[in-house]
Formats: C-alpha cells, sequence, structure tokens
C-alpha cells in the first residue's frame, strides 16, 4: 500500500473510532453490551491500522474486559495524592490504569 493511502486508510480509521466511543456512551445506560461490543471494535481497529488512541480515548474503557467506563458506574476513581496519580479500576474485572500529574 502507498504511502498515500494508509494515510486515507488510518483517517477513516480514526474517525470511525471516534463515531463508536461516542455511540458507546451513548448506548452504555440502556445497553451496557452493544457499548462493550463497540470498544472491542475500537480495539480492533486500532491493532489494525496501528492507530494511537488520544489520552481521553485511552480512559473511556478497560482494556482488559473491554467495557465502557463511566465514572461512578463501571469504573472508580482514586485520587493517590502520595504518588500524585489518579487510578482509574474497573469494577467488573478490577484493572486499574494509573494517570500521573503534577
Amino acid at each position: 500500500m502507498r504511502p498515500r493511502e494508509k494515510n486515507k486508510v488510518k483517517k477513516i480509521s480514526e474517525e470511525r473510532i471516534e463515531i463508536l466511543l461516542e455511540e458507546a456512551e451513548k448506548t452504555f445506560k440502556k445497553n451496557p453490551e452493544r457499548a462493550k461490543r463497540y470498544c472491542r471494535l475500537v480495539f480492533a481497529l486500532v491493532k489494525k491500522n496501528k492507530n494511537r488512541l488520544t489520552r481521553g480515548q485511552k480512559f473511556s474503557f478497560c482494556r482488559k474486559c473491554f467495557s465502557f467506563w463511566k465514572p461512578g458506574t463501571s469504573v472508580k476513581v482514586i485520587f493517590d495524592s502520595r504518588n500524585h496519580r489518579l487510578i482509574y479500576r474497573c469494577l467488573k474485572c478490577g484493572n486499574e490504569r494509573a494517570i500521573k500529574y503534577k
């Protein structure tokens, strides 16, 4: 595939990732399994096309069980002042992700 075609494919997949995450957010309350499916599709697109997710996109779903993260319902956000970081803990599988801050 030529570099120009690769750029087009990456751009299209980035747009689809945004759309899928928006749809996951909309349908999470009514149908969490469908939101989980959308997150799986996002991860498949990222792996296939070697895209990078933005920081907000990275912390919108669990990479272990692919459940959509909504603070308070499916993820617990913990403030760790000692190590200067925010910890996101999935309530379904217990997977943790952290963000450093200053």
